[in-house]
């Protein structure tokens, strides 16, 4: 254990003792190697946390809980920083129990209480979160008959005064990291969510790489709403919020602190291995020497993807200038229109197996779209055929027993929205209902594999239906049902086809051969995610469009190659723009292959590149306009481990050479060079 760490269990170990014999209001302060905390006690009241490490908290709660009273309907916010008669604080071993009772702001709630625990670092232990690192969690709440838990959030914190040469990291989409200097609005992500929080935790580090990770370790995904917002040069704030549940629970939830050396990549491989050995969606026992072994090898080998309706007779010509397959993700297949009467998707348009099969037999895979959570309430046409009769008791329900329902801009004949009802996963019928789908699809139709559309985009929707068989509200339950759902699919669909999904929340991992990574359009992204789960499923595809400038397509081109993407998601239309495709197609040439980095490897951190490496800024088009600017030499960098094999790539995606300085990142064997990157220039290598 490193003297940071230890300083940190020295820290809190100290802090709980001086707790026990506080008498008076005062402030405690700690300090040891450089690292100082400042916790508030008034003794049998509150707690707040005032300083950990370097970083300054503004009297910061240990936790935000807000209950509701049924007979006025009135909200009350609860914090551990004040308002209570009694705070009782116990030791257990290892771990310590406060006990906050009696608020004092809520009349007639004297049975009121609330436990929280904090679990100390056990240097008996294997891994980092449990040997070097401060574990939070709830461990009871006890409401007043006539209260329920809204919501509760553990660790709400205010950092102040973040220096210039302060980074942060949060988890929208693949992740993006930035500086304290600049800033940033705020942010509210569901997760687990694509379209949101992709994976559940934060990391502060500073120039020296000095760093706190800041996580939620949910074995089974629990939903939640991580928030974050960084003024700048000023105070940062940021937290997870777990919705309540309906029989007054704390959903499950553990938050972990731990110190750590580096950066965003860092704290990446500390949630990784949290992952591995705790998660029940990591798919351990699937990996194999070739990577997953429930993948297809075409799948795990495919290089590029088009998007769009599968009788283009342009898709065999893309595919001939390929050169190698090409993965077609085919919309509109079907009669029924886009967005519209959803789940009915058969009859398929005339001539789908027909086209189907010749498709196949030019090294080009088939997979259609369909939508994996919504059923349309209005199901045939204007009338609602099934809907009622069928679906209404297995769609997800608000608390008042109405139908949760969302529209996306489609419309019926009549010019009103097409209205669409969540489905709740945990049900039957809407087991049955996909697994019916995506059965024909493979089985009848012959397709390579089925898109399920939003499963891993959008956030889990409270449901309130207690003949579903799941605790209504909040918790940990949607995604293990759709993970259940799904791998009931995959018991009974054709080994030699797959299952993928849109964006890239991490609870799905294991029932998904791939994620559509479309959405990986923001600034300042970093290939966290891939970081993570690299090698163990397939990402794929941007949002390209001819709208676009050439260079803002390349730049996307480029930042999908080192992040170990399977490129494209292009429509035919791209042919048009001869020169982005001949950057294509050495890309495209080089990722073949390489192609085995990405589904046997995983990800290693990058080189540096050292000298002048010119800004590119384009604008890009994703749900509106935004300027993006990058640098035009990127990198990555990945590993066979067992083998002792490393890539290096490389990409220029500029209309200037660039001349860099490569040096390893700290602890890689690879050896200093120079190169000079010529414009559109792919550049792999491998040492071993």
């Amino acid at each position: 254990m490193n003297r940071i760490k230890r300083t940190l269990i020295l820290i809190f170990m100290t802090f709980f003792a001086c707790m026990a014999k506080a008498g008076n209001n005062q402030d405690i302060k700690l300090t040891t190697n450089g690292l100082s905390m400042e916790i508030n006690i008034q003794p049998n009241r509150s707690a707040s946390l005032k300083s950990l490490y370097q970083w300054h908290f503004t009297d910061a709660s240990l936790f935000r809980i807000v209950v509701r009273d049924s007979h006025s309907d009135r909200a009350d916010t609860l914090v551990s920083n004040r308002g209570w008669a009694e705070l009782k604080v116990k030791k257990h071993g290892l771990s310590y129990m406060l006990t906050f009772s009696k608020p004092k702001e809520i009349k007639d709630a004297d049975a009121l209480s609330v436990s929280l625990k904090i679990q100390l670092p056990d240097t008996r232990c294997d891994h980092w979160y449990e040997k070097d690192a401060l574990r939070f969690t709830w461990e009871d709440c006890h409401l007043p008959e006539t209260y329920t838990l809204e919501s509760a959030t553990l660790l709400p914190l205010e950092i102040e005064k973040l220096t210039a040469e302060s980074h942060f990291f949060y988890p929208y989409a693949s992740g993006i990291a930035g500086t304290s200097e600049e800033g940033h609005d705020a942010v509210y992500m569901q997760y687990p969510a694509g379209f949101g929080a992709s994976m559940p935790w934060f990391a502060f580090w500073d120039k020296q790489g000095r760093g706190l990770y800041i996580g939620a370790h949910d074995r089974n995904a629990t939903h939640k709403e991580l928030y974050f917002e960084a003024e700048p040069n000023g105070i940062t704030r940021l937290g997870m919020t777990y919705p309540g549940t309906d029989n007054r629970e704390f959903a499950p939830c553990e938050i972990v602190l731990a110190t750590f050396r580096g950066d965003w990549f860092d704290a990446a491989m500390m949630y990784k291995e949290w992952m591995k050995n705790e998660s029940a969606w990591y798919p351990g026992e699937l990996l194999g020497a070739q990577g997953r072994k429930d993948t297809p090898m075409w799948m795990k080998e495919l290089c590029i993807w088009l998007s769009g309706n599968g009788f283009d007779r342009k898709i065999e010509e893309f595919q001939q200038e390929m050169g190698v397959p090409v993965g077609l993700h085919w919309y509109n297949w079907h009669q029924i229109p886009f967005d519209n009467d959803y789940p009915h998707y058969m009859p398929t348009k005339d001539g789908f197996r027909e086209r189907t099969k010749e498709l196949k037999e030019k090294h080009i895979y088939v997979m259609p779209y369909i939508n994996g959570r919504l059923w349309d309430t209005r199901d045939h046409i204007m009338s609602d055929s099934l809907f009622t009769a069928q679906a209404l008791p297995a769609v997800s329900k608000q608390k008042d027993g109405e139908p949760n329902t969302e529209s996306y801009g489609s419309k019926e004949i009549d010019g009103s929205d097409v209205v669409l009802g969540v489905m709740c996963p945990a049900t039957k019928v809407w087991r049955d209902k996909m697994a019916e789908v995506v059965l024909k699809l493979t089985e009848e139709e012959q397709v390579n594999g089925v898109y399920m559309d939003q499963i891993a985009a959008a956030p889990p929707r409270l449901c309130f239906d207690a003949t579903h068989g799941h605790p209504t509200g909040g918790g940990d339950w949607w995604t293990p049902a759709y993970r259940e759902l799904l791998a009931d699919i995959r018991a009974r669909m054709n080994p030699e086809a797959i299952l993928t999904t849109e964006s890239n929340a991490d609870g799905y991992v294991n029932q998904m051969d791939g994620y559509l990574t479309w959405q990986f359009q923001h600034e300042n992204q970093v290939p966290a995610f891939a970081a993570v789960y690299g090698g163990m499923i397939q990402l794929f595809g941007r949002s390209y469009t001819l709208n676009d400038s050439p260079l803002a397509n390349r730049m996307k081109l480029a930042q999908s190659l080192v992040f170990g993407e399977q490129l494209g998601w292009m429509s035919t239309g791209i042919l048009q723009d001869r020169p982005f495709m001949a950057y294509l197609k050495d890309a495209v040439r080089n990722r073949y292959l390489c192609r085995e980095f990405f589904y046997r490897g995983e990800m290693i951190k990058s080189p540096k590149l050292i000298g002048e490496n010119p800004l590119c800024t384009a604008v890009w088009t994703f749900n509106g306009e935004h300027e993006m600017t990058m640098p035009s030499v990127l990198c990555g960098a990945w590993q066979i481990e067992a083998e002792g094999r490393k890539l290096y790539l490389f990409t220029n995606y500029s209309d200037s050479q660039v001349t860099l300085d490569i040096e390893p990142a700290e602890g890689d064997s690879l050896e200093p060079f120079r190169h000079t990157f010529a414009p559109g220039e792919v550049y792999a290598f491998e040492t071993r």
